[in-house]
């Protein structure tokens, strides 16, 4: 079998509500300014899903349509269960919608201060801004 066998091969689509409606949806992920995210994209894809998947935003210019039930926090419990582990030994940091559930989970939820409202509002604390390396003074600091 030849390396670029497996890889899929990009389509045009000329009716996708017809697409929409015989595929379960994996991920779309569209990349626009936060304005153009909040007033444009978000609300339409919000209706074009409907019950079908979700729409999250990432920080800033990034818009993920998932399927329904799908978060990082669902990604680490998994992780816990196969390390065995429990929620109070993880720290986990972000700053997008779609990390809320994740700093939600941990034992230590750290939101960096450039992030989203819905970010910071779950988080158990605010760390540095990602230019100011808010991972890497996270780490330092807690672990």
């Amino acid at each position: 079998m030849q390396p670029d066998e497996n890889k899929k091969k990009a389509k045009i689509i000329s009716d996708v509500d017809h697409f929409l409606s015989t595929i379960d949806i994996q991920k779309f992920v569209f990349l626009e300014t936060p304005e153009v995210i909040s007033s444009v994209l978000r609300p339409h894809w919000a209706r074009r899903v409907d019950g079908k998947a979700q729409v999250v935003q990432a920080q800033g210019d990034v818009l993920e349509v998932v399927p329904l039930g799908t978060s990082k926090g669902n990604g680490v419990k998994i992780l816990l269960e196969s390390l065995c582990a429990s929620p109070d030994e993880v720290m986990a940091l972000g700053d997008g919608e779609n990390d809320k559930e994740m700093l939600q989970l941990a034992g230590l939820g750290v939101a960096l201060c450039n992030g989203c409202e819905v970010t910071k509002v779950v988080a158990d604390v605010i760390g540095a801004s990602n230019d100011e390396s808010g991972v890497a003074q996270a780490i330092y600091k807690y672990l």
